[in-house]
Parts: structure tokens; sequence; C-alpha cells
């Protein structure tokens, strides 16, 4: 078991990929199962891990918001006090944590769990889950000088750039610590320095950061994102053509935008889910202009577990082109299709 644990989401992303990495060199192919915490029942979480796949080996299980499925919400300091817990938890949510806790010391061994939460209160399952040889790993922001020393190491090791330390030190001035934001802006930072130089080693300084990383930025990515949010499949990909064909857009440019917008509706999805008020969201995640209440809107209609499949597909997308594995273009149409089947009639929604 392992629990990602803090609001920095990229992070959580991040280590969720490499586990899946490495699960899958040593057991092959495999598809995670995801779960929704706040409308995931815990029996059929448990029931999940405990059932053997016929034709994998080994499974892996996610839970986003795993917290709210145990009954754990932001007033939680802790979860070792029996009466505190019992005045302010529901019995079903005491049994739940019980549950957990038991299944936590003695985890199927065939299935790996992994629990992600913007906090974790609750100290006896995370004890357990470290008993048993789990990892609890927290997913902290990082302070602005963290950040920009991430982004110099970032840049080198995933966009084949590097950037001076004053240039990541404006970035991180400019749009936070937040890394999701950070890794999108780096690759379109060394995308144009390599295009500008025609070298494939970018040097990125701070006169890239000072033309490219500013609120006039805003509206060219809103023209890229604006499609896929019309939930019209084919308004959304002729936009893509459109920005391919005429507007020259690099597909590596419109998969950092389509990420921006895939990170954006994560974190919208999960804040509306958890009740928070839209214009402090909107405030957190810098939502500005014409982008803000569409993107709001969608957020409302989308599953949490379904904005964060999206989110980690965005990022896959991201990394297989950098890598030239598959053609990016094929790639941004099925990513297109998927964003927009988002806000689309499905038969089984009722079911769900």
């Amino acid at each position: 078991m392992i629990i990602l644990a803090g609001p920095e989401r990229w992070l959580q992303i991040d280590h969720t990929r490499q586990t899946l990495a490495q699960l899958r060199q040593q057991h092959g192919e495999l598809d995670p199962v995801r779960y929704d915490g706040p409308t995931a029942r815990l029996a059929d979480v448990l029931d999940e891990c405990r059932s053997l796949g016929l034709m994998q080996p080994h499974k892996l299980v996610i839970v986003d918001d795993a917290a709210a499925m145990l009954g754990a919400g932001k007033s939680d300091d802790d979860d070792d006090s029996d009466t505190a817990q019992a005045s302010a938890e529901p019995g079903d949510a005491a049994a739940a944590r019980q549950a957990m806790e038991r299944y936590a010391a003695a985890p199927e061994p065939a299935t790996t769990l992994i629990l992600r939460a913007r906090s974790w209160p609750l100290t006896r399952i995370a004890k357990a889950v470290t008993a048993s040889g789990g990892s609890v790993i927290e997913c902290d922001p990082l302070p602005p000088a963290r950040a920009a020393a991430w982004c110099v190491a970032r840049a080198a090791s995933h966009h084949r750039a590097s950037i001076a330390r004053d240039a990541a030190d404006l970035l991180v001035d400019r749009v936070g610590s937040d890394l999701s934001r950070l890794e999108c802006e780096l690759a379109k930072l060394a995308l144009a320095a390599a295009s500008a130089t025609g070298q494939a080693d970018a040097v990125i300084g701070t006169a890239h950061v000072q033309a490219l990383v500013g609120e006039s930025r805003q509206e060219a990515l809103w023209e890229i994102q604006r499609g896929p949010l019309s939930g019209d499949p084919r308004t959304a990909l002729h936009d893509l053509r459109h920005a391919l064909s005429v507007s020259r857009h690099n597909p590596v440019a419109i998969g950092i935008a389509y990420t921006d917008l895939a990170r954006k509706l994560d974190g919208a999805a999960r804040a509306l889910a958890l009740g928070q008020p839209p214009g402090a969201i909107a405030a957190r995640l810098k939502l500005w202009g014409p982008s803000r209440d569409a993107i709001l809107d969608r957020a409302a209609a989308v599953r949490p577990a379904d904005a964060a499949a999206i989110l980690d597909a965005a990022i896959d997308l991201d990394a297989r082109a950098k890598s030239g594995r598959g053609d990016p273009v094929r790639m941004l149409e099925g990513l297109t299709i998927r964003l927009t089947s988002l806000w689309r009639p499905r038969a089984d929604q009722s079911r769900r």
C-alpha cells in the first residue's frame, strides 16, 4: 500500500506514474482501477483489491480523495482519540476506518493500493501501512526556493534544456510553486528556446520567461483549450486541425495547453466535490477571463475520478510526444475525443 498525502497534485501523479512503470516492468502490462473517494464504497475497493485478475498477474487500484471515503474531513487532526472520533464521526465511518486498518496490516500481495488525498489525518492507518512494508509519502507544495531548484533540475532531466537560476526564480514568481503549472511552462519555454536557436539543447533565460510567461499568454492558451471544452468532438477536432495546419502550432505546444486544461479541470472537479466556493477555486487555479466560467461549469459536470484519469492521460501524452513515442497528432486527436466525451451523455451514467 502507498499513501500519497498532500495538496501538490503533480507529485501525487508523478509518484503514481513511477509506481505504475515499476509494476509494468515486473508484471507486464496492466490497467489501473480508479475510484473517487467521496462516492466510493470501501467494501467495493477492498473487494477489488482482493479479487484475483484472470488476465493480469497484478493489480493497481487508485483511490482519489481517499480520506473522504473513510469519513475524514479537513477538521480531523488525528484519529488516535476514540472518544473524539465517536463524537465527530458516524458509526459507519468508524467501521470503515477499522476495516481499512485491518487491510493495511495485511494487504493483498497481488494488488498495489494507492490512496491519494490532500491530507491524511488517519494516523493509525498510516502506521499500519508502514508496519506492513508500505509507504506514506508527503506531497506538500515546495517553497519558492526549492521550486526554482526543481525547475532547474526538471529542465535538464526531462526537457533537454538548461534554465538559469534567475530565470527559474522569475518563473516561480510569475506562476507560483504549483509543479503542474511549472512543468507546463518549462515545456513551453524549452520548446520556444530550441525553436529560436535551432539547437536541440535549449538555454532558457529571463528574456524567455518575460516574453512567454505573462497574462498575455492566456488568450492564446484559451484559443486552444476552447475546442475540447465545447463538448462537441467535431468542433474540437476542427479547432485542433486549424491550430496545427493554419496557425502552425507545434503539436507539443498544443499538448502543453491540453495538460494545463486537464490540470485545471482536475483541481476544480475535486474542489467542487468537496464543497469549496467557486471564487476560491478560481483564485487558486488562476482561472481568469472567459476560461473561468467555462472550466468551472464543465468541472461541475465531471466526476473527479474521470478528471483525474484525463490529467494522467494528458501527462502521459506529453511524455510520449517529447520522447518520440507515437504520432503526436494522432495522440492529440485521441485526447481531444476523450476530453469532449467527458460532457457527453453516457448510457451507464444513471447507474453511477
